[in-house]
């Protein structure tokens, strides 16, 4: 292959000690904010995380992966606030198609690759933006429509093994961390754009059904605010998000039965 044909190039990131990179909830949803926000412009295709490592596919020439490499590493150490530095990237090449979509699905299902079986493990990874569970880049979805037409949601649940979860969970207690997590936020304090529409999504879901003092008690927000934010109108992507968000976390509730323990 002449120099200067690839596709595009694989990242991994270490940091410079091998520590775990992103080991909650929270520090996964910064990581995959963090990874979304800078690889918009960057070529990125898809990212997941292990334990100690983080992969990265991205359409791009070799300079743009440097720069996907380096940007990302500034965004996770600010997120994150990792002490330590990040080691040497490893960036290599993807020649044709067929590696293309050979590293798509190792990229995404690195965390169980490493033993990782724990179904919450998938949030720092961008089958949650491709299936549509999160809303931080909804531009993915195209991006890949694009690059790798063969892609289809079965596919994908296979790469985040499970079962097709459907589109429309229950509601639960877990509706405030539900509608966090479809905006990649450890909570839903603060003022925020993304905060905000993640309270206004779930407010949106529940009015009319719960009380004004439950929504209240469940957003940690007072009544008043509650009866502003119900006035508004939700974004219904955003309430589409949530849906399929509560949807795959009763599955995952299930799949993470058999995986407790050592």
């Amino acid at each position: 292959m002449e120099a200067g044909t690839n596709i595009g190039y694989q990242v991994v990131l270490r940091l410079a000690d091998d520590r775990v990179i992103a080991p909650d909830a929270a520090a996964r949803r910064a990581l995959a904010s963090a990874v979304t926000r800078v690889g918009r412009e960057r070529g990125l295709l898809a990212f997941g995380a292990a334990d100690t490592h983080l992969h990265l596919l991205a359409l791009s020439d070799r300079p743009g992966a440097g720069l996907l490499a380096r940007g990302t590493e500034l965004a996770l150490r600010a997120a994150l606030a990792l002490p330590v530095a990040f080691g040497a990237p490893a960036i290599t090449p993807i020649e044709d198609q067929r590696h293309l979509m050979s590293a798509f699905g190792y990229v995404q299902r690195n965390a169980r690759r490493h033993g990782n079986l724990d179904p919450m493990a998938t949030e720092a990874s961008s089958l949650h933006d491709l299936l549509a569970l999160r809303r931080n880049a909804p531009w993915l979805i195209l991006r890949v429509k694009r690059a790798l037409p063969r892609v289809t949601r079965a596919s994908l649940l296979e790469l985040m093994a499970m079962p097709d979860f459907g589109c429309d969970g229950a509601v639960s207690s877990e509706l405030a961390d539900a509608a966090a997590a479809a905006f990649a936020l450890p909570d839903l304090a603060g003022k925020a754009p993304e905060a905000v529409r993640a309270r206004l999504a779930g407010i949106a879901l529940v009015k009319g059904v719960w009380t004004p003092q439950t929504i209240a008690a469940t957003f940690h927000i007072c009544e008043r605010a509650v009866r502003r934010i119900a006035s508004q109108t939700a974004d219904p992507l955003d309430v589409v998000a949530l849906r399929r968000q509560l949807a795959w976390r009763s599955a995952a509730r299930l799949a993470a039965r058999s995986t407790d323990g050592f």
